[in-house]
Order: structure tokens, then sequence, then C-alpha cells
């Protein structure tokens, strides 16, 4: 059944697709992402400001592009170094 696959918490769903979609790209723009997404341009801005303000992710100020920080790959280790 569809229903019981589709996340209960939808913005769950836009900060992990936003974070998956930006872990296969060096660096990706904002119309870019909302594309990716199927999100319009605002809603878009307001998960990639969530996901910086969690320090998951930049933007550079140069160019306005969005990428990943380092902090998924630091969680990662510290939770295998705390096994």
């Amino acid at each position: 059944m569809e229903t019981e696959n589709k996340n209960p918490i939808q913005v769950a769903d836009r900060l992990f697709g936003a974070l998956e979609f930006l872990s296969q790209r060096k660096a990706s723009g904002l119309m870019e992402v909302a594309r990716a997404l199927s999100l319009n341009k605002s809603t878009t801005h307001r998960v990639l400001r969530s996901l910086i303000c969690l320090g998951y992710v930049q933007k550079d100020g140069d160019t306005g592009q969005y990428r990943l920080t380092s902090k998924i790959t630091d969680l990662a280790a510290d939770s295998q170094k705390n096994r």
C-alpha cells in the first residue's frame, strides 16, 4: 500500500531529499535542487536554509551554489568510534 511507504513527516522527506541530491554533486544551485525535489523555489530555499542552520550545508557566497559540509561524515565517524 502506497500510504504505508509515505513518510508521515513531509519536512523529513524534503531535508533528506536535499541531502541525498547534494551528496551526488559537488555543488548545485537553488533552482537545480528545486527541480530535483519537485519543490518550488521558496520551499527549497527554506529547506536549504534549515540545513545551513544545522551545519549540514553551506552556500558559496560568490557562486550561490550549495554543497554539503563534512558534518554527516563526522557523525558517521563518531558513531563508529563509540561502538
